[in-house]
């Protein structure tokens, strides 16, 4: 039989007897419970029963932990997240303090997913990069703007060689300058800066609207002239970037918003590397946004690695995504930035270029520079001697360090 093996951490202040714990958490969670059923029913439901495969009991403290490892039979799910989620922590989620570490799909459940429509290797073909990291930067604010003086804005990033441009998450009143014309006139724009730069900017709007709408929208921005779209998954939920990547020809980015409830406790919800290196990928993200591990601490260096690791790496029928990592990617780290996750990454500046004292096209254009000489060899202060916009850039971010 086929399984999903789940792995889980539970954590207790009280005594629990591990195997007994692992063992009543698999049949709560598949079938819903023995009971008093007769013996003939429990043999009809023995194919539907998860198995408890492994148990680790450990303390921590005053702390009980439990690392136990579940597998469900994969016939007891549709081809979706939500029966996913449904099964292996819906219960859990308002009665244990439990997290799941880890989950190991089987063959058969990932055949009946398509994954991201470009992945890394389309998304290069589309902006004519193969070998270098890519540079996406956010227009803030984006609101308040009327059509002309957004295009205007998004031309500033163009120029100063951004490899893409979104919109910000939060931008959902475009009363000022409308979906479909905001994107042809920065497709407009796009190709006056290429004729400057040599380089392809790629414009991506967010997607936002009611739920049964958001699939007809795309197909009406892609008409537009739009590659790509932003998406508030979580909000939305899982599902939605699913048939938006079977049935949308462009590419999906798979923005973090509200996910810290998810992932940030240390005893409920999914750890990170599976919620954003697995999951948005296997819903068809093309590009998955995550905390960088330069900022805050709100995803430590080593989950960040394995989110990463996970959106790349061989995956069955899976295209792999591009991890795109924001907060605090500035001139000064990038190089740090690449050292630690190469060239299939991009590096997301949100607020940062807006630091820079000449503005938005003089930040994108320093962080570009950086960038370019990391890839080359060359130390940022042999950069900044011939690079104005660098040299100021960085006298800012070492002022804020």
């Amino acid at each position: 039989m086929n399984y999903i093996e789940v792995t889980y951490l539970l954590t207790s202040k009280k005594h629990i007897e591990p195997e007994k714990k692992a063992e009543e958490l698999a049949i709560s969670l598949s079938i819903g419970g023995w009971g008093d059923l007769p013996e003939n029913k429990r043999k009809k439901l023995e194919k539907y029963k998860a198995k408890v495969t492994d148990v680790l009991p450990y303390k921590e403290g005053k702390k009980e932990k439990i690392l136990m490892k579940i597998g469900f039979p994969v016939i007891l799910f549709e081809h979706s997240v939500a029966s996913l989620l449904s099964i292996i922590y819906g219960k859990l989620s308002f009665t244990e303090e439990i997290k799941i570490i880890d989950i190991d799909f089987h063959p058969s459940f990932l055949d009946h997913f398509q994954g991201p429509r470009y992945g890394i290797k389309g998304i290069r073909e589309l902006l004519g990069i193969h070998h270098e990291p890519l540079l996406m930067t956010v227009i803030k604010p984006s609101v308040g703007l009327n059509t002309d003086e957004f295009a205007e804005e998004f031309f500033k990033h163009a120029v100063g060689e951004a490899d893409l441009v979104k919109d910000d998450e939060i931008f959902f009143d475009d009363a000022l300058a409308p979906f479909e014309k905001r994107i042809e006139a920065c497709v407009k724009k796009a190709e006056e800066a290429e004729k400057i730069t040599g380089r392809k900017t790629l414009y991506i709007p967010h997607l936002k609207g009611k739920v049964n709408q958001l699939i007809e929208k795309a197909k009406r921005g892609v008409e537009a002239g739009a590659k790509g779209f932003l998406v508030n998954v979580i909000p939305y939920g899982f599902d939605i970037l699913q048939r938006l990547s079977e049935e949308v020809d462009a590419f999906f980015v798979a923005h973090p918003s509200f996910s810290g409830i998810i992932f940030k406790s240390e005893h409920i919800g999914i750890r990170s590397p599976i919620l954003f290196g697995k999951l948005m990928r296997l819903m068809g993200a093309d590009i998955v946004i995550y905390p960088s591990p330069y900022k805050k601490n709100i995803i430590g260096h080593t989950d960040a690695m394995e989110i990463a690791e996970n959106l790349r790496k061989d995956w069955e029928n899976i295209n792999p995504s591009f991890p795109a990592l924001i907060g605090n990617i500035t001139a000064l780290n990038i190089h740090k930035a690449f050292k630690d996750f190469g060239n299939q990454t991009i590096f997301v500046a949100s607020g940062e270029i807006y630091n820079h004292p000449d503005g938005a096209k003089d930040g994108v254009e320093a962080l570009r520079d950086a960038l370019d000489c990391t890839l080359t060899g060359v130390t940022l202060e042999e950069c900044a001697a011939a690079s104005p916009s660098l040299e100021k850039a960085l006298k800012v971010y070492k002022e804020h360090e």
